[in-house]
């Protein structure tokens, strides 16, 4: 008897270690997978971690470099990856991780509109058939410390000095009082919103500047784009008024009566189009509430001299056009242009979007 059960025990171990041989492992031949593979966060931001599991070698990349960082961007197998996601407007991102193998998986992120953040204006505007962001409520200012206008037709003009700026140089987020004319002094751009603003949450890498593709879309990708804007007049400052995506004011209609489209910007040799629209008081307090945006026509500065206040508005783009030049967009009495450009060492507005 004790022979026949010690037989059936050897059998036993036997298969049992036949079934441990061949049972297929968790991680087929060159497969990857990301742990969650979507995520929902708020307009204010979050920074979290996916799990990734690979049988070889990856590496990462987003489609919204702009609003999304990945730490690290490539790992040798199993690894955790943190996930920064910045404050600002409605988007939707995706992260891809693909291996060595020829194999990917994919996070979608979603980011949730909302504008809750200190200095950041309640209408919504679409800047990528993916993105869509808040204005602050003012342009920038540096005075020692970087903040933002009180008010969106605020701009000091001609009174610039060091300390008290909010015309500057391109990509000079690191250096405001840079006023050099020697375009070799802004080869490499610093964001501005990456610093804290004291009036817009006080903390750094909530802001940022539009790229020139986004400019471009606010002017002629969304819908309805050449229905949202207008040159104007807000509180007897001259400059151009923004209309968020879903706009239903019945105060402002056919805001682009005036100026032509010309397939690449907007044009009409009337010297009077900033009369076009004219608001004050309490019926712009009540367009600001309900999401329009103004810009201010504040002008350049070249070197010290400050020119054409009130009469021309140039706002920086984050993209560089050469070694010379960027892209910013440009307005006047008789045109709009998203996708302007001018020498990096003339002194021009910043807007900052989140």
């Amino acid at each position: 008897m004790k022979r026949t059960f010690f037989l059936l025990a050897i059998v036993a171990i036997f298969f049992a270690a036949c079934n441990d041989k061949n049972e297929p492992s968790s991680k087929s031949e060159g497969s990857i997978t990301v742990n969650p593979s979507s995520k929902t966060v708020s307009g204010s931001g979050e920074t979290f971690s996916v799990e990734i599991t690979s049988s070889s070698a990856w590496t990462a990349t987003t489609d919204q470099p702009s609003w999304v960082s990945l730490n690290p961007l490539a790992g040798a197998g199993d690894a955790y990856v943190s996930i920064t996601v910045s404050a600002g407007g409605e988007g939707t991102a995706n992260v891809k991780f693909a291996n060595a193998s020829g194999k990917s998986a994919t996070l979608t992120i979603v980011r949730e509109a909302g504008s809750s953040a200190p200095g950041a204006l309640s209408g919504e505007f679409s800047v990528s058939e993916t993105t869509k962001v808040h204005f602050s409520k003012g342009n920038l200012q540096y005075v020692g410390t970087w903040q933002l206008a009180e008010n969106q037709w605020n701009y000091f003009g001609e009174s610039q000095s060091d300390n008290h700026r909010d015309l500057f140089g391109w990509g000079t987020g690191n250096n405001p009082n840079n006023v050099s004319t020697d375009y070799n002094d802004y080869a490499t751009y610093t964001e501005w919103g990456n610093n804290p603003i004291t009036n817009g949450g006080n903390t750094a890498n909530m802001w940022r500047t539009l790229k020139k593709e986004e400019w471009v879309y606010l002017f002629y990708g969304r819908t309805d784009a050449a229905k949202l804007f207008s040159l104007g007049k807000v509180n007897g400052v001259n400059g151009t008024i923004l209309l968020p995506d879903n706009w239903s004011g019945d105060k402002y209609d056919n805001a682009t009566d005036g100026l032509t489209d010309q397939g690449t910007y907007y044009y009409n040799s009337n010297e009077t189009n900033f009369t076009l629209h004219t608001y004050e008081g309490d019926t712009w307090t009540a367009m600001e509430k309900a999401g329009a945006v103004f810009l201010p026509a504040a002008g350049y500065r070249g070197g010290t001299d400050v020119d054409n206040v009130g009469s021309y508005g140039y706002y920086w783009s984050a993209t560089p056009v050469d070694t010379y030049n960027a892209y910013l967009l440009f307005f006047s009495s008789r045109n709009l242009n998203p996708q302007g450009s001018y020498t990096r060492d003339d002194g021009r507005s910043v807007r900052l979007v989140r």
